[in-house]
């Protein structure tokens, strides 16, 4: 079976606006808060035959107890649905929980390789944050 190639997409930022409070991001914590950018369609449409899409973001918020993992994940359903993604991957934890999953580790990417046969070198990452793309 051939390796399949993949654009890594993280949500906030790259898929959907940021809300920001004194400047830092925030996750977002109403649904009718979703504000898809205007050029993600664009985008996806011109990439999505030759690339799996694939959504992979931390959502700290849930472990941190200031929003329900059901939330992220009726919000995470809605943008794939909307955007026609192929699958998301999640990462509830928070940095002290010292996961393999929470970017910048690998973790969510090893397991969209396994998932799919992605071939990671020739396949992107797209993030609006240093720390998600090391």
């Amino acid at each position: 079976m051939a390796k399949s190639r993949a654009i890594f997409l993280d949500r906030d930022g790259v898929l959907i606006k940021t809300l920001k409070i004194k400047n830092k991001p925030v996750a977002i914590n109403k649904f009718k808060k979703i504000r898809i950018l205007k050029t993600t369609p664009i985008f996806l449409d011109k990439v999505r035959k030759n690339f799996l899409l694939i959504m992979i973001t931390n959502q700290p918020d849930v472990s941190r107890g200031k929003i329900s993992k059901t939330f992220v994940n009726k919000t995470n359903e809605y943008i794939k649905k909307k955007l026609g993604l192929d699958d998301i991957f999640v990462c509830f934890h928070d940095n002290k929980d010292r996961c393999k999953c929470r970017k910048p580790n690998p973790g969510m990417i090893f397991k969209a390789k396994k998932k799919w046969n992605i071939d990671v070198k020739n396949s992107f990452l797209i993030g609006d944050r240093e720390k998600d793309i090391l």
